[in-house]
């Protein structure tokens, strides 16, 4: 959908995610096409109201979505 401020982006997670203490590294390949790395911290994630848990269960073929 479209949101007031910008645009609702998505991606699809193109390898296995990387777990780290504080954060997920997601390879990811963007509606655009482009391939994008994306760092899905503890502190942020808890300001979007996405629980970490789910990020960190991540797995190919997932998709992500964000605000722009």
């Amino acid at each position: 959908g479209v949101v007031e401020d910008g645009r609702r982006r998505r991606a699809v997670v193109t390898s296995t995610p990387l777990k780290r203490a504080g954060h997920v590294v997601v390879d990811a390949r963007d509606d655009l096409g482009a391939e994008r790395r994306l760092t899905l911290s503890r502190a942020r994630l808890r300001e979007a109201g996405t629980p970490f848990k789910d990020a960190r269960r991540l797995t190919v073929g997932s998709v992500l979505s964000w605000d722009e």
